[in-house]
């Protein structure tokens, strides 16, 4: 039970995050101002930090920071990106 609430609670964080980098690209593209977009950036790492943490992997790892980039750009789903960042900790 507690698994199936952890899985579901980064599920969300993770959609969260997806959009949250977008509104960053799109910032970027829009010439937005600058401390606008160190702000996102740094609440965006703030938020991958937990969500890694929430799955019981380390951050700094980088298998970590390859997952996340591939959830990003769509090569691997959400739900591939739990099961991946939950085995980096078996």
């Amino acid at each position: 039970m507690w698994m199936s609430m952890i899985e579901a609670s980064a599920r969300s964080a993770v959609e969260l995050l997806i959009a949250a980098v977008q509104l960053l690209e799109d910032s970027k593209r829009s010439g937005l101002e600058s401390d606008y977009i160190d702000h996102l950036s740094a609440d965006i790492m703030e938020m991958e930090k937990e969500v890694v943490r929430l799955l019981g992997a380390d951050y700094h790892s980088a298998e970590a920071a390859g997952l996340l980039g591939k959830v990003y750009s769509a090569e691997m789903t959400i739900d591939d990106f739990i099961s991946r960042t939950r085995m980096e900790t078996a």
